[in-house]
Protein backbone atom coordinates (compact mmCIF):
# COMPACT_ATOMS: atom_id res chain seq x y z
CA UNK A 1 0.00 0.00 0.00
CA UNK A 2 2.86 2.29 0.69
CA UNK A 3 4.53 1.54 -2.61
CA UNK A 4 1.84 2.32 -4.67
CA UNK A 5 1.14 6.10 -2.80
CA UNK A 6 4.47 6.42 -3.38
CA UNK A 7 4.62 5.60 -7.06
CA UNK A 8 1.46 7.43 -6.86
CA UNK A 9 3.18 10.71 -5.59
CA UNK A 10 6.24 10.60 -7.80
CA UNK A 11 4.07 10.63 -10.61
CA UNK A 12 2.08 13.54 -9.67
CA UNK A 13 5.19 15.81 -8.98
CA UNK A 14 6.48 14.46 -11.86
CA UNK A 15 3.66 15.31 -14.06
CA UNK A 16 3.69 18.94 -12.65
CA UNK A 17 7.66 19.43 -12.89
CA UNK A 18 6.97 18.81 -16.68
CA UNK A 19 3.90 20.92 -17.03
CA UNK A 20 5.23 23.93 -15.57
CA UNK A 21 8.70 22.64 -17.92
CA UNK A 22 6.55 23.28 -21.20
CA UNK A 23 4.34 26.42 -19.42
CA UNK A 24 7.67 28.23 -19.39
CA UNK A 25 8.89 27.45 -22.72
CA UNK A 26 6.16 29.36 -24.63
CA UNK A 27 5.19 28.65 -28.30
CA UNK A 28 6.92 27.86 -30.76
CA UNK A 29 8.43 30.00 -33.21
CA UNK A 30 8.82 28.51 -36.82
CA UNK A 31 10.82 31.49 -38.16
CA UNK A 32 13.51 32.68 -35.37
CA UNK A 33 14.91 36.16 -36.10
CA UNK A 34 18.43 36.05 -37.65
CA UNK A 35 21.20 37.60 -35.81
CA UNK A 36 22.48 40.65 -36.97
CA UNK A 37 24.87 40.53 -39.80
CA UNK A 38 23.97 36.78 -40.66
CA UNK A 39 23.13 35.35 -43.96
CA UNK A 40 19.39 34.20 -43.52
CA UNK A 41 19.09 30.12 -44.06
CA UNK A 42 23.36 29.71 -42.71
CA UNK A 43 22.51 29.77 -38.81
CA UNK A 44 22.99 26.16 -38.08
CA UNK A 45 26.13 25.37 -40.86
CA UNK A 46 29.07 24.38 -38.83
CA UNK A 47 31.84 25.95 -40.92
CA UNK A 48 34.44 25.80 -38.22
CA UNK A 49 35.55 22.65 -37.57
CA UNK A 50 35.54 21.75 -41.68
CA UNK A 51 37.76 25.03 -42.37
CA UNK A 52 40.46 24.40 -40.15
CA UNK A 53 41.02 20.71 -41.18
CA UNK A 54 41.16 22.19 -44.82
CA UNK A 55 44.02 24.59 -43.73
CA UNK A 56 45.89 22.08 -42.00
CA UNK A 57 45.63 19.21 -44.63
CA UNK A 58 46.97 22.16 -47.17
CA UNK A 59 49.38 23.32 -45.12
CA UNK A 60 50.53 19.84 -44.66
CA UNK A 61 50.26 18.90 -48.06
CA UNK A 62 52.66 22.35 -49.21
CA UNK A 63 55.23 21.32 -46.76
CA UNK A 64 55.63 17.94 -47.84
CA UNK A 65 55.75 19.49 -51.53
CA UNK A 66 58.46 21.73 -50.79
CA UNK A 67 60.33 18.83 -49.31
CA UNK A 68 60.29 16.58 -51.86
CA UNK A 69 61.08 19.63 -54.82
CA UNK A 70 64.11 20.29 -52.64
CA UNK A 71 64.92 16.66 -52.42
CA UNK A 72 64.82 16.27 -56.16
CA UNK A 73 66.98 19.75 -56.73
CA UNK A 74 69.37 18.17 -54.43
CA UNK A 75 69.36 14.88 -56.52
CA UNK A 76 69.86 16.47 -59.67
CA UNK A 77 72.29 18.38 -58.46
CA UNK A 78 73.94 15.66 -57.32
CA UNK A 79 74.18 13.77 -60.82
CA UNK A 80 75.54 16.69 -62.49
CA UNK A 81 78.52 16.94 -60.32
CA UNK A 82 79.02 12.93 -60.42
CA UNK A 83 79.48 13.99 -64.41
Amino acid sequence: MKRKKFLGVIIVFSILIFKTSLLKAGPFDPNPPTPAGSIPGTEGIPVDGGITILVAAGIGFGIKKIKDARQNNQDSCRQFDEK
